[in-house]
């Protein structure tokens, strides 16, 4: 019997469908990996949305986009939504949280810093390294 995983994506509205495309297609990915190198297999649950309604959902893991957001010129609310994301994550440490680009990472690495405030140990700066290292057993979910 497979397990399953509650997976979220929060991404801003700047190219949410093709964010959504990518997480899907990474999942899928993953989920293959997972079987192949564990032996058994991973369902993911997948939502998604462009709304900041994550602390609502019910999710294992949520993997998170406001990079475009920032270069489309909406800073302010880039900082705001990425400060609020890391609060969540440190308050709800048996959740796990996946920075998907390279902007969201270095935003919330500054904004982070900005604030004085510490990336919590439950968050991935790294999508890629995440997805490699769930699929070889190092990081376990649920």
């Amino acid at each position: 019997m497979a397990k399953t995983i509650r997976v979220h994506l929060f991404a801003d509205p700047i190219d949410f469908d093709q964010t959504k495309e990518y997480a899907s297609e990474r999942l899928r990915v993953a989920a293959e990996a997972y079987r192949l190198r564990r032996g058994e297999g991973v369902e993911f649950e997948f939502t998604a949305s462009s709304e900041p309604d994550y602390p609502e959902r019910a999710f294992d893991l949520l993997l998170f986009d406001y990079g475009g957001i920032g270069i489309a010129g909406g800073g302010v609310l880039q900082e705001h939504t990425t400060l609020k994301l890391l609060q969540h994550a440190e308050e709800h440490p048996s959740r796990t949280y996946v920075l998907v680009s390279a902007f969201t990472r270095q935003a919330a690495v500054e904004f982070a810093a900005d604030a004085g405030q510490e990336i919590p140990a439950n968050v991935h700066l790294d999508v890629e390294e995440f997805f490699r290292d769930f699929a070889e057993g190092r990081i376990v979910l649920v």
